[in-house]
């Protein structure tokens, strides 16, 4: 029995130091766990794709949604990242097309579908907003 809640006791330890993440899992898809999910996530270098103060939003290929936390939020929770890790509120964050390979590595897409070029993209964006 002790065995037993010690063990309780050290997963519970191990999920709250795990759960102080640069990001938050808003809805998991139809292909990704929530744990492949998180994998991927944390062995990903997303540096430079947190704002200021608001959530940068990522769209996976299968409905995933994940949000990054802002610096705010971030420093809120005392998590510090390195100051070349935040870009302004104002800067265009191209949408990719998100996704997590066999060996869960996190894949960053672009959807040349419907926007062919960068330049259409930007005026997309541009008249977007």
């Amino acid at each position: 029995m002790k065995k037993l809640l010690l063990t309780s006791l050290m997963m519970f330890t191990v999920l709250c130091a795990f759960s102080q993440n640069t990001f938050e899992i808003i809805t998991v898809g139809t292909t990704y766990s929530a744990e492949q999910i998180k994998s991927a996530m944390l062995k990903a270098d997303m540096c430079g794709s947190h704002f200021q103060t608001k959530r940068n939003k990522l769209e996976f290929n299968d409905g995933t949604i994940v949000e990054m936390k802002s610096k705010t939020e971030l420093a809120e929770e005392k998590i510090q990242l390195p100051e070349s890790c935040f870009i302004s509120d104002e800067t265009v964050y191209y949408k990719a097309i998100w996704s997590i390979a066999e060996n869960n590595l996190l894949l960053k897409g672009f959807d040349n579908e419907h926007f062919g070029t960068d330049k259409k993209y930007k005026h997309y964006n541009s008249t977007k907003q």
